[in-house]
């Protein structure tokens, strides 16, 4: 007996339940749909940011590589002193350097040592592939299923 021979059961297997796949099937979809979510809501929130953003000068008191290579920093506004911990996108302060620090005029405790802009434009990226890839699976599982009769005997390959 060949090897052709012992897959041909799970090869019909496979081919009638994609003959008329099963809406199930789009549970699998489920964490890019939570991510695109996700996404888009961190882009709302970095954008509406961006509009009230300001800039100061903040130091740099600590660094983490271990921990996404991210860093601590302080900054003054207003009198108050605020602390924050980021990944900068383009560059690699060190401890005491002088940074930006860009931050929420109506809440300085959301801050960043990228521009919200930035951050937005990077949290929007992965949504059109994402929504995408399921509308073209939800196109796919419903043509399917409406072209093929239930119950169709699978057409031998």
């Amino acid at each position: 007996m060949s090897h052709a021979d012992t897959s041909r059961p799970w090869v019909d297997r496979v081919v009638r339940q994609w003959r008329r796949p099963s809406w199930w099937n789009l549970l699998v979809l489920t964490p890019w749909m939570i991510g695109t979510a996700l996404s888009i809501r961190d882009w709302r929130v970095n954008r509406d940011a961006g509009l009230h953003q300001r800039t100061v000068k903040g130091t740099i008191v600590g660094h983490e590589p271990r921990n996404h290579n991210r860093y601590s920093y302080e900054f003054l506004v207003h009198g108050r002193t605020f602390k924050g911990w980021d990944s900068p996108l383009d560059y690699e302060p060190t401890v005491g350097q002088q940074v930006t620090v860009y931050f929420d005029s109506r809440d300085p405790s959301s801050n960043a040592l990228t521009d919200f802009s930035q951050l937005a434009i990077r949290d929007l990226g992965p949504v059109p592939l994402t929504a995408l890839g399921t509308g073209l699976l939800v196109l796919f599982i419903s043509v399917r299923r409406r072209g093929i009769a239930p119950g169709a005997p699978c057409a031998a390959a």
